[in-house]
Parts: structure tokens; sequence; C-alpha cells
């Protein structure tokens, strides 16, 4: 059965009751009808009077302003062409249900066309890097922010991938208000940083070509994390607020956010040229540790003056995880992490040519996108013919038969 048939049983007895042109005492199926009648934006096109105006009156769709520059033209196309298909139970009314079904994705990639080319778009589909540690981090902020207690992370993820790109996402999150004009999503106040690592989290799938398989690509040098707060311990120092992010070519106290109450994360891949056994020597003040391969070897930890600590792995040769934290609670502040091994007689630092990370590399639009002239043209009379500037327009007026006039009938928006 199709995701409408309900809502269309539902208005058709709403219709039938106010074919009598009076507004009936409410039972639990006269409010589920209203609902209907809401949620489906009925009034957006079609005027009502008198009582009906205010009861059916619903709650305003999003603005379509910049959808050519924050939606991928692929989801546009499926979202258009069928919204319920695409996502079950949307409030979207079927705007092309009236078209054949096999010229339906002709129009909606002839009105796809019309909002890019509107909107002076294709938008920024450039490729976007992440590491892994990003999709954690926007994991852990989407958590605890709120954003779980109404989503769920998995479906929310696949849908989001589809649908728009991170720049985009970003925009949403931090101005979710001036696009859904109803309000339903609370206007959560996030950091820029929250921000990003959440929509990071959201578009991960783009990450994966055809096939399945990650799209890496190579950086030298790690990637570092500045952390604000007062720490006392490394395995903190992630619970902190994070302020900057970037690529170091030597672990250092560098990228300092401040002068005291930080911490910094260092991680990505060294590179070993010879098997055997490796002696890492970590300096620091305040505390720090080094994990190589996922498994502590030195353990620096705790509030103290300058101190080093040491530790020993055997490693093959290749490339091998490392993470390095360091906390700075007051007064100096130093990191410092030497290592030798079989070939490195003498111990000394990291050189940068040993140092890399692989980001994830997240494609939103593949091939790119383009503008056909006439279809720009045929989309536009689209946009109006089948009331889609009824909804997505502010000023626009309902263009279609009054509500007193329309018929318990399986036709239009409601056609299965």
């Amino acid at each position: 059965m199709s995701s409408r048939k309900p809502n269309y049983l539902l208005i058709t007895m709403l219709l039938l009751f106010s074919g009598s042109g009076q507004v009936r005492a409410q039972d639990d199926g006269f409010e589920q009808a209203i609902r209907a009648v809401r949620d489906g934006a009925c009034l957006q096109c079609h005027e009502a009077e008198g009582e009906w105006s205010s009861w059916l009156r619903s709650v305003p769709p999003p603005l379509l302003d910049g959808a050519g520059l924050r939606l991928r033209p692929d989801w546009l196309i499926d979202w258009i062409s069928d919204p319920a298909t695409d996502e079950p139970g949307t409030r979207m009314p079927h705007a092309l249900a009236a078209v054949p079904e096999d010229q339906r994705r002709e129009v909606a990639t002839d009105i796809t066309h019309f909002l890019i080319a509107r909107d002076r778009g294709p938008g920024d589909w450039s490729p976007v890097q992440f590491h892994g540690a990003d999709v954690d981090l926007g994991k852990r902020f989407f958590d605890t922010i709120g954003c779980a207690a109404c989503h769920d992370g998995a479906a929310m993820s696949a849908r989001m991938a589809r649908r728009t790109t991170k720049t985009a996402l970003v925009e949403e999150l931090q101005q979710s208000h001036a696009i859904h004009r109803s309000g339903r999503m609370p206007q959560i106040n996030m950091e820029p940083t929250e921000a990003a690592a959440i929509a990071t989290y959201l578009i991960r799938d783009q990450a994966t070509d055809a096939n399945g398989d990650p799209i890496i690509d190579v950086i030298a040098g790690l990637r570092y994390e500045a952390y604000l707060g007062r720490f006392e311990n490394c395995e903190k120092i992630v619970d902190g607020e994070l302020v900057a992010s970037g690529t170091a070519e030597t672990i250092s106290v560098d990228p300092k956010p401040r002068q005291d109450n930080f911490g910094i994360r260092f991680f990505g891949e060294f590179l070993v040229s010879r098997p055997g056994q490796y002696q890492f020597s970590l300096r620091s003040d305040d505390g720090s540790k080094l994990w190589i391969d996922g498994v502590l070897v030195v353990d620096n930890d705790g509030v103290h003056g300058p101190t080093t600590r040491t530790g020993s792995m055997t490693l093959t040769s290749g490339w091998h995880g490392l993470d390095a934290r360091v906390f700075e609670h007051g007064g100096g502040e130093t990191i410092l992490v030497l290592w030798s091994g079989p070939g490195i007689d003498k111990e000394r630092e990291f050189r940068p040519a040993e140092l890399r990370t692989r980001s994830s590399v997240a494609l939103p639009v593949e091939p790119p996108f383009r503008l056909v002239p006439g279809r720009i043209i045929r989309g536009g009379q689209a946009y109006s013919t089948y009331g889609c500037n009824a909804c997505h327009e502010p000023k626009a007026a309902p263009n279609q038969k009054n509500w007193n006039q329309l018929r318990a009938e399986p036709v239009g928006c409601l056609s299965t």
C-alpha cells in the first residue's frame, strides 16, 4: 500500500465534512484528518474560508532559496519525482502525481535544473577531506548536544549523505529556522567546530566509491587537535572544547591555543624502515602519553614539571599508527618525542618525510552536474504549473481550487 493511502482516506473524510459547510465535533478520526491536512500543507495551494481557514492552516513549508546550492542534484530529482518513495512518511505532497509515471523523472530533472540555475549554482561540490577522528568527534557531539534525542544517527547519515554537502549542512545546522520555517527542529546554538564535526559524521557515507570501498587521500605530516580545558590526565583531553585542528610536521606545543589549561592531540602514522625493537622517549610538562598501533608505549601522564619517560616496542617495516597527547595545566609547557632503533643509532625526532595522515575523501557529486538551458526553461514552467511555488515561495498565493471546491477523489497530490 502506498504511504499516501492513509492520508488520502483521512482527507477524504474531512472533505466530506467540509462539504456540509460546518465544522464537526472532534473525534479521533477527525483530529487525524486535520493533522493530515496540516502536515500536507494543503492550504498553501487550496485557499479555505471561515472556520476552515483557521482549523487547517499548516506550518509553513521550507523555503527553496539556495536549494540549488545546498542540495545534491541526484537527490533533488529523486525527491521531486516521488517524495514518499524517497522518504516514507514525509509531509511533502506528491506534486507530480498527475504526470504519467514514465515522464515524472524528466519533469523532476527539469525542475532541478531550474532550481540550480536560479540560485546560480551548481554549488561547492568539491571533495571534502576528513579523518576518522572527525567522524568520532561528530558522533560524540551528535549524541550529547541533543540530535540523538530525535534522530537515529545511522538513518540520518544515510539520508544526509545522499541529500547535501558538508558545507551546506554546516550552514543548515547553524541556521535551521531560516530554511525550515516550521521550526520543528530546535535552533541549537552550535559552535562552528561542533556543526562541522556533526556535518562530517552525517556525510561520511560519501567517502566510499561505487564498490563501497573507502576513498583515501594521504597527507604529509600528522593531524593535530587543540582543546581547551583544565585537564589532569590525557584521556580527558578529547572531552574538552575543540578550538583548532590542522596538520603539523613535528610534535610540539606550537599549536597551543593559549598559555595554560589546554591539551593537544597528534595522530597519524610514522614509517619504520627496518623491522626490530624501537625505543621511544617522551618528555613533557605537564602530562603526556604515546600510543603506537593502539598500544600505550610511554605513560608520562599527570600534573608535573618537565619529566621524561621511556618505552619500547617491536615493529615491522612499514607504516604504523601514532597517537601522542599532551596537556598543560599551568606554568611552562613542552612535549618532545624521540625514537631510536634499527638504522637510528642516536635518538632523534621524527622527520617530516616519516610522518603522514591518511584522510577519507567525501565526493558529494560525481560526475559534475551540467546545466542545460532548455531544461532550465521547462523547469521554471513546471515549477509553477505543478504548484511548487505555492508552498516554497514566501509571497506565493494559493493557485489551485478553493478548499470548498475540492471533491473526495483519488487525484492530484494524493494519487497513488
